[in-house]
């Protein structure tokens, strides 16, 4: 038992230093609040990096590679028009995970990891915007064009412009919920 409390007691740690959670002395632990300031940093920075990371592995991207994206493209087209948001941001991630690894630069590859699960708790309710996974798609599918060109400038300017976008998404939503949460509500 003192062992695995140790190890709940690190793990923990590990979690406060990445800012995922706040551990408050005779109060416990909770999940870490994030700021619009701050997850607009989040995205503006994630922006330049994945579409520098789209840059680098349009060189670097294998037939294989290329397949994979292909596939997990239809797969989200399936899981958009079934409403699976759940299935639909694995594949995402999946995604965006495939081009970090194809840049072939382990700095950026673990900054982008590092960024992307600051971020993951925060994209989880984007696909409830109405019309959010159908424009990410969309743009997967721009993006999936440039990189099988090798056309590595416009790549990157599109997984930029993808970030920017789904990130103004998911700050609008987050906004607008966090103010019906703290709305007043009648009959009390």
């Amino acid at each position: 038992k003192a062992s695995r409390n140790k190890r709940v007691r690190a793990a923990l740690t590990r979690l406060e230093a990445e800012g995922l959670v706040v551990i408050a002395p005779q109060r416990g632990v909770r999940v870490s609040s994030i700021s619009v300031a701050e997850m607009e940093e989040l995205f503006a920075t994630r922006s330049r990096l994945e579409g520098l990371a789209a840059h680098l592995a349009c060189r670097h991207l294998t037939e294989s590679d290329l397949r994979k994206m292909r596939q997990y493209l239809r797969d989200m087209a399936r899981y958009t028009r079934a409403k699976d948001a759940k299935r639909w941001l694995v594949t995402n991630e999946q995604w965006h995970h495939l081009i970090f690894r194809a840049s072939r630069n382990e700095q950026l590859e673990r900054l982008l990891f590092d960024l992307w699960h600051r971020g993951i708790r925060r994209r989880t309710g984007a696909p409830n915007v109405p019309g959010h996974m159908e424009r990410r798609n969309a743009e997967h599918a721009a993006i999936l064009a440039a990189l099988e060109e090798r056309n590595a400038e416009l790549a990157e300017r599109l997984w930029r412009d993808h970030i920017l976008a789904g990130g103004e998404e998911i700050i609008k939503f987050l906004t607008q919920t966090q103010l019906r949460e703290s709305a007043p509500t009648r009959g009390r």
